[in-house]
């Protein structure tokens, strides 16, 4: 319960800069953009912050490219093949490799292949939508993580070495468990291993 309570204190703050993010994304692709169900903005947002707070920015950079790199890839596919599940192999294998010599992050690969997905089920709109949703989503999430929030790289040096030695604490004390065990294993053992009765043997005392 207590490791639970300090989760929660610990991601409190992140978790709130995630939500607001998330509404200003939606607010912003549906008022300004005026798209009708502006789901990507807020996903593209959420992805991109949901990383530790050193790497946000970065995050964001790779939510941009996966999904450009998947929406031309699955543009291209719908283009010569169609709709169908031979053009969804065809644009998610070519996303892929795209993401993989883009950078080969998981992110990105992940956000490639949704992207190639959505062009080819739902047409050249709908990959047109899905890249605006996504630059939006993206330049929300580094205006949080870059200007509003930028990380400090002593608190990041503090949380990093409160973590390690949290984790060198708990070693510890696993190995001083263990230890304590093992010696009262032992201990134990010399006791069942002494026969009943039996008494220090006496040196004969020199006549007098």
């Amino acid at each position: 319960m207590y490791e639970a309570c300090s989760r929660v204190k610990d991601n409190l703050w992140p978790v709130l800069q995630q939500s607001a993010a998330a509404a200003l994304s939606w607010w912003i692709a549906g008022s300004v953009f005026d798209h009708h169900v502006p789901l990507f903005a807020p996903i593209a947002t959420l992805v991109a912050l949901n990383t530790p707070v050193g790497g946000r920015g970065t995050n964001a950079v790779r939510v941009m490219s996966g999904v450009i790199a998947g929406v031309v890839v699955g543009q291209v596919a719908f283009r010569f093949l169609g709709h169908g599940d031979a053009a969804v192999g065809v644009a998610v294998l070519g996303a892929l490799l795209v993401a993989l010599l883009l950078d080969g992050e998981r992110i990105t690969m992940a956000q490639a292949a949704v992207g190639a997905v959505i062009s080819v089920a739902a047409g050249q709109q709908a990959g047109i939508d899905r890249v605006l949703d996504a630059l939006l989503g993206a330049g929300v999430a580094l205006v949080f993580s870059q200007v509003l929030f930028p990380p400090h790289p002593f608190a990041l040096l503090r949380r990093t070495e409160a973590a390690t030695l949290k984790g060198l604490g708990r070693a510890l004390e696993l190995a001083a468990r263990t230890l304590d065990a093992a010696a009262d294993e032992r201990g134990g053992a010399a006791v069942e291993g002494t026969a009943p009765g039996l008494h220090p043997v006496e040196r004969p005392r020199p006549d007098p």
